[in-house]
């Protein structure tokens, strides 16, 4: 608590010194330029969303080492991630849901959503702004928006080609390669947008054993990203957008700790030799294409955007994750998954700024996931069958269908005090097959151990929203908001009974408060917002020591509550300073889910994997030309990655540094990340064979080079 009073109070001190700052004229500076968001899925200024949101513009992802989303987490209050199998996030106390591996917040590329967990990452290059919306946004965003919306808005092409090439080479291996350009393939007519990205770390973890790569965690990416813009005429344009990304994480970011054994033995050096005799690694294979039409009716806009996409993960671990266990010699876990989705929104809506406003949409998503392969293998020894391992594996299949039908009004009831009220009715019907097989290791045809066919159920429900919008002057405004959040329900992939009911967990559910202010007079933006969440049927990852199964249940009631604050400030002409802070309290009231190895999960348990706090201040000289340098602090509070609160990590701070000369196109500079080396776990994961505990990154430097067109 100590702790928690002095970033608070540090970070008082620093918003009101920049207030002070922006009351004294004597100090020059150049004016920050009025934000315009797409939040309510219509053009205004961020200073007239009545919710909390964090916009983070290209330069900012620049300016900052934002490379990937990950990297753009840590920007936001009370968001963070981690990463074993997937990236999996947290915010204000939601957690990703096992298996319907959903985020809780929704990313959006150009129109095209990602809400799974699996390849949740987007190339940043070429990129307008992210908006980052906090607190349900299941009104106008759909069923998964239970915790926000990361909103990826790509730099709309002009009739001069513009881009840039950059290269950076670093320690542990790394090295990168970009490419962005956008410009006119036909003027005023058709126009193109290229990215283009190959990254490559060597990793900090060595393996020892024999034969296999010595790069234990080693982890390569290639993105290409194709924008066509098709403008028909001044009131008609189509948009045609075109990805693919292919991501290899071999091993893990840490090791294991054997069951019994104190989580806390394994320290980050410990961890930089392994012995993997087993391939591991996580690989994902996505392409998606997005079709957007837009057209301007004397009075009304009409937007229509068809998606698809499809998912192709492949991941094969060592049991022991490379701990070296004779017991595990050989044996593996697998997780062969397949994913394919396409979606269609139709939209109209009326209205500029300050007069009444509305929008209005039908939304259809079809979704297929196919699990070719999962599971693991036992030694026979621990099955009471020595000599014999033993091959578990649960291939499934999940249909999911979405149909919702949405609307927003806007209605100013002065000339000060805006109205939004908005809501959202969904119907969700999943489809489930499984059959789980137990057989030894090497042979096939064993009839299945459970199998549950055809099994089907159906979810709907209506998620609102309401706000008051209040301008205070022409430079503040404040806002208070409720609106309800929504998850879906689904089936666990290994069933533990036939029975459809005994595998099914239900929709998570949230009613969100807001309370907040903003402003933004020119050197100084300032925003702050009080939240309470009341959370019901928490969705709850268990881990069963003694089946070895993994399962996702209803874990009964919780709240959260804090505190979020944002500032940015242009000091002078050559300084800016940046800087947020998000305190949150996340607990359980009840419990109902099942815990792990028979622990009690008591009322008052905090949350699992939600920081205490999360913390970013930023400092930064240059003028565009010439020296520039840049700073960050980022830190993180304690948290707990069990629901039984017994393991944890406590709180951290990284520093990141960057410092560079600029000459007519070219920017050449030096970069170094956790510059003090800091040490902090951000997972402690039951396995089969034991807890395995992953770190964040080590110190790492590097030098690159851009070139500007």
């Amino acid at each position: 608590m100590k702790t928690r009073k002095t970033v608070l109070a540090a970070a008082c001190a620093a918003l009101a010194g920049s207030a002070m700052a922006q009351a004294n004229p004597t100090t020059p500076a150049t004016a920050l330029h009025p934000v315009t968001v797409t939040a309510n899925k219509v053009e205004e200024t961020l200073l007239a969303v009545p919710q909390s949101v964090t916009v983070v513009t290209g330069d900012d992802l620049q300016e900052r080492g934002i490379r990937n989303v990950a990297d753009l987490v840590r920007e936001v209050p009370n968001l963070s991630s981690r990463f074993v199998y997937s990236n999996d996030l947290n915010f204000r106390g939601i957690n990703s849901s096992t298996f319907t591996n959903a985020n809780p917040m929704v990313m959006i590329i150009d129109g095209i959503p990602q809400s799974n967990r699996i390849a949740y990452d987007a190339l940043l290059d070429n990129v307008e702004r992210v908006e980052i919306l906090r607190g349900p946004q299941g009104s106008l965003y759909g069923k998964d928006a239970i915790g926000g919306v990361i909103n990826v808005v790509s730099k709309t092409p002009t009739n001069t080609w513009t881009g840039q090439g950059g290269i950076e080479a670093g320690s542990l291996g790394s090295r990168e390669l970009g490419l962005s350009a956008s410009g006119p393939l036909i003027k005023d007519a058709l126009f193109l947008t290229l990215g283009v990205k190959a990254a490559q770390t060597d990793g900090w973890i060595s393996n020892r054993y024999p034969g296999m790569d010595a790069h234990a965690n080693r982890a390569d990416e290639q993105r290409l990203r194709l924008g066509l813009l098709y403008r028909l005429s001044a009131a008609t344009q189509l948009r045609l957008n075109l990805s693919g990304d292919d991501q290899n994480n071999r091993g893990a970011d840490g090791g294991l700790v054997p069951f019994g054994s104190d989580y806390r033995s394994l320290t980050r050096d410990a961890a930089r030799q392994a012995s993997f005799d087993q391939p591991t690694y996580t690989r994902t294979r996505t392409n998606a294409q997005s079709l957007a039409l837009q057209h301007q009716f004397d009075t009304l806009r009409l937007d229509a955007v068809l998606t698809r996409k499809s998912i192709a993960m492949d991941g094969d671990y060592d049991v022991d994750w490379g701990s070296g266990n004779p017991l595990y010699d050989g044996l593996n876990q697998f997780l062969h998954l397949g994913i394919d989705s396409t979606t269609q929104e139709l939209r109209l809506s009326a209205g500029n700024p300050g007069q009444l406003r509305w929008l209005g949409g039908l939304y259809f998503e079809q979704e297929k996931s196919r699990n070719t392969r999962y599971g693991m293998q036992y030694p026979g020894a621990l099955m009471g069958m020595p000599g014999v391992n033993l091959d578990m594996d649960a291939p499934s299949a999940t249909r999911s269908g979405t149909q919702a039908a949405f609307g927003q009004i806007m209605a100013p009831l002065t000339p000060d005090l805006e109205l939004t009220l908005g809501g959202r009715y969904q119907h969700i019907r999943k489809h489930f097959d499984v059959a789980m097989t137990m057989q030894p290791v090497g042979t096939h045809g064993a009839p299945p151990a459970i199998a549950i066919h055809d099994a089907s159920h159906t979810w709907t429900a209506f998620l609102p929203k309401a706000a008051l919008s209040y301008r205070l002057n022409a430079q503040w405004t404040s806002f208070a908001s409720v609106a309800r959040g929504y998850l879906p329900g689904g089936y666990n992939y290994w069933p533990s009974s036939a029975r459809e009911q005994d595998n099914r967990f239900g929709p998570q559910r949230s009613t969100n408060y807001e309370l907040g202010m903003r402003t933004d007079s020119g050197r100084l933006s300032l925003a702050a917002t009080l939240f309470h969440m009341d959370i019901k049927d928490i969705h709850v990852y268990s881990f069963d020591r003694s089946s070895g199964m993994i399962q996702t249940s209803n874990g009964g009631q919780g709240k959260s509550q804090g505190v979020e604050l944002e500032a940015g400030l242009q000091l002078s002409s050559l300084w800016q300073a940046n800087a947020s802070l998000g305190l949150v309290r996340a607990t359980y009231d009840d419990y109902a889910g099942r815990a792990d190895n028979g622990a009690v999960v008591k009322p008052g348990n905090r949350i699992e994997k939600t920081p205490a706090h999360t913390l970013t201040v930023g400092l930064q000289y240059g003028a565009g030309t010439g020296f520039y340098a840049r700073g960050d602090v980022r830190g993180q509070g304690r948290r707990y990655f069990n629901p039984e609160n017994t393991t944890r990590d406590g709180a951290f701070v990284t520093v990141d540094l960057k410092g560079g000369y600029q000459t007519g196109p070219w920017d050449l500079y030096a970069y170094v990340r956790n510059l003090t080396d800091a040490e902090y776990r951000t997972s402690v994961n039951p396995q089969g064979s034991g807890s395995l505990v992953t770190f964040g990154e080590p110190r790492r430097l590097g030098v690159g080079a851009r070139y500007r067109f």
